[in-house]
């Protein structure tokens, strides 16, 4: 079991007090009674509760930032591919408690000094002072982070408030590390041309304009720092159509992960297919300035100059392109010798080209590179030109990150060479081209090989050029008993339910009590090809049937609650997928801030069990995982399934004692009295309305003169049957 027992703001006169906002120093506990294993073994879920203002997300905040430093001081002297320099936040002077299978420990952030305690045996596992000349990579390499995050956890954040985590509300004093300043003269930091990896600054001195919060959101590091932040925020904002995307993408790979192995972490849906079609507009999308034809002359012209950076970027990917020259050989002015699947591939290797010269141009941990604005405008005569390409695919390669996923499609498409995308027959390559494919396809041809994370499942999609539509089976039950009163009738041979059902629909499936799917179409028999696509039924009376909906048609609501899921469950199954002999945490703390946003109160009073569904199927991967679970909320149905032993109420920047109020039990409780006294609402009926019976009383009270059918009027029009009879009472009397 992992819990966060409770974060503690200290006194101290060189507290950076501004970094609390209005939180009050002092003593905060998630965590005081522990119910037995109340959501499963592995998990505990905790909320924090309060009106605006009082403080829910600021104590984040703080812990945020606390986990931060830890990773900063640990971290500071590494080279992590596409993950910029952390920075160190100055003044913050806490301590986070928390538990791990029944040892406590405590990270201690002291100003400049951070340490990681285990409580129990009084035992420094680290100990990190800002300004220490040693620890740089060489005394803090990868074997010692191994076993001080063995000690620790992971957190992974959502929140979707378009007024969270707006960089200039974090600016604050900082400290930036700078390589340079403390390596040797033959460290391996260095790329080809003997420059650092790391971005020039003075070595761990102030830097004010540098925003911590920033360089969390840039920290591509392969889940080695010990934070990640969602939705991915550049100064604050967020580019919605990027985060579409990804979002889709992370939600696609879950659930191919899902349907191979057999599980679903999203209770209404799961996969039915994937489709791709050849984007007929890319070129004109992507290339404006340039034909068909004018960009396949372009990129055969450097194919063919083995000085080019195109030619250089394929043999440093090793990227097989026999097959094409074999067919430049036969020149044709008209380009007519061209298969239409070589034409394909060419616009393929201008597409990765011009990719590259866009990261290059927008990411920071890329900036190293930017010599002249594009890779085609290199200096020719500059001797090592080929060593940067092939250190800059290197980076590519070993970049983990989502900014890098369309170049990797793209490599592993140009990879593929025995399929028949690629068949010198045009009629079999057109198939493929003129026609929608489906990922099963894709990886039939050779195009996807196994894979060990949800990254590696994107990295294997086909390259932007296809564009594609996903299809989803929803699942619904209408009648639960009476599926309960025929499942062992259902469970009998597949022959005489078939013969049994005479007046059923030509696809008509039964579940069995083994698991098998079974289908009247075939006489009976188990349908396999359907049953290992995953396909999922619809109860409808007497039978279930397929109920396809296209991704795109799901309501804003229903997205909301798969991103918000899929989110968290795309870093926990990666976390799970990292080998037991890098740098891996068991531990994953979870935090959800406002969650009820875009929710339906059916939704929010499905939350958690839907979550901790999610859970159990991910479980299956990695049994030895354990989840602590943060929940700032104002939805009354969320807290009716978590008790009032692990609520944090806060109220002006403070922990409330919830001994003094008396407050009830939540768990299971009336929505009503949670209402009250979780959420502090004086009254349940709007302020407006309030108003506006105040009104209708003074006006009866002071006999005003008011038509009597007027004030009959606007008395009907409450809802409240006891507050409207007491009023007709009045005027009555009146």
């Amino acid at each position: 079991m992992f819990k966060i027992d409770s974060l503690e703001i200290r006194k101290n006169k060189e507290a950076n007090k501004s970094l609390y906002k209005n939180l009050k120093p002092g003593l905060y506990l998630f965590h005081s009674i522990e119910p037995s294993n109340l959501w499963g073994e592995h998990v505990n879920i905790q909320a924090i509760v309060g009106k605006n203002g009082s403080g829910k997300s600021s104590l984040m905040d703080v812990l945020y930032m606390a986990i931060n430093n830890f990773a900063y001081m640990f971290e500071r002297g590494h080279h992590r591919a596409a993950a910029t320099s952390l920075c160190y936040v100055k003044g913050l002077y806490v301590n986070v408690k928390y538990s791990l299978d029944d040892v406590q420990y405590v990270l201690s952030c002291d100003g400049n000094s951070t340490k990681l305690i285990r409580v129990n045996t009084e035992e420094t596992i680290a100990n990190f002072h800002l300004n220490s000349r040693n620890a740089t990579r060489e005394e803090i390499d990868d074997n010692a982070i191994r076993t001080i995050v063995k000690s620790f956890f992971y957190t992974i954040v959502s929140n979707y408030s378009m007024q969270s985590f707006i960089s200039s509300n974090y600016a604050c004093d900082t400290n930036v590390y700078n390589i340079d300043e403390h390596r040797d003269d033959d460290s391996e930091n260095v790329n080809s041309y003997g420059r650092s990896w790391v971005d020039n600054r003075d070595s761990e001195n102030d830097s004010k304009e540098k925003i911590w919060l920033n360089s969390i959101f840039h920290k591509n590091d392969g889940y080695v720092r010990s934070i990640t932040l969602n939705p991915y925020r550049d100064n604050g904002v967020i580019n919605m159509e990027k985060e579409k995307k990804l979002a889709k993408y992370r939600l696609v790979a879950l659930l191919i992960d899902g349907a191979k192995s057999k599980t679903n972490i999203f209770r209404d849906y799961a996969l039915d297919r994937i489709t791709f079609s050849l984007d007929k507009d890319f070129v004109k999308r992507k290339f404006p300035n340039y034909s068909i034809k004018k960009l396949i002359n372009s990129v055969i012209k450097q194919l063919e100059d083995k000085d080019s950076d195109l030619f250089n970027i394929v043999e440093s990917f090793n990227l097989e392109i026999d097959f094409i020259k074999k067919q430049l050989n036969n020149k044709d002015s008209d380009l007519n010798y061209v298969s239409e699947s070589i034409k394909l591939q060419l616009i393929a290797l201008a597409y990765l080209q011009k990719k590259m010269e866009k990261i290059i141009e927008n990411y920071e941990s890329y900036k190293l590179y930017r010599f002249n604005e594009k890779l085609s405008v290199y200096d020719t005569n500059n001797k090592n030109r080929k060593n940067h390409l092939k250190d800059l695919c290197k980076q590519i390669k070993d970049d983990p990150s989502h900014v890098v996923t369309k170049i990797k499609q793209t490599i592993n498409f140009l990879s593929c060479r025995k399929n028949n995308f690629f068949e010198e027959n045009e009629t079999k390559s057109k198939k493929w081209l003129d026609k929608e494919f489906t990922y099963k396809q894709y990886c039939r041809e050779g195009f996807v090989r196994s894979y060990a994370s949800l990254d590696e499942i994107v990295a294997s999609f086909p390259p932007p050029i296809f564009k594609y539509e996903v299809y989803l089976n929803r699942i619904v039950l209408n009648d639960v008993d009476k599926y309960k009163k025929q499942k062992k009738y259902l469970g009998c041979m597949a022959v005489d339910v078939a013969k049994s059902m005479q007046n059923l629909p030509k696809e008509a499936f039964f579940i069995s009590t083994k698991g098998g799917l079974l289908n009247t179409k075939r006489n009976g028999k188990r349908c396999d090809e359907y049953f290992n696509r995953g396909i999922n039924i619809k109860w409808n009376g007497e039978y279930w049937k397929r109920d396809e909906i296209n991704l795109s048609e799901l309501s804003s609501g229903e997205l909301q609650m798969m991103h918000t899921l899929s989110t968290h469950a795309y870093h926990i199954r990666n976390i799970m997928s990292v080998k037991n002999d890098a740098i891996k945490y068991h531990s994953i703390n979870m935090v959800f801030d406002e969650v009820e946003i875009c929710f339906h109160p059916e939704y929010q009073r499905q939350f958690i069990s839907r979550l901790l569904a999610m859970l159990n199927a991910l479980c299956r991967f990695e049994q030895n995982c354990n989840f602590n679970i943060f929940i700032l909320t104002h939805s009354p149905f969320i807290l009716s399934d978590i008790p009032s032993s692990n609520i944090l109420y806060m109220e002006n920047g403070q922990m409330l004692d919830k001994n003094k109020y008396g407050l009830q039990e939540t768990f299971a409780q009336n929505v009503s009295v949670l209402l009250n006294q979780s959420f502090f609402m004086n009254c349940f009926i709007g302020d407006y309305a309030k108003k506006k019976i105040a009104e209708i009383i003074d006006d009866i009270m002071k006999k005003k003169k008011t038509k009597q059918h007027q004030l009959e009027t606007r008395i009907n029009m409450i809802g409240d049957e006891f507050i409207k009879s007491q009023m007709k009472k009045r005027i009555e009397k009146v």
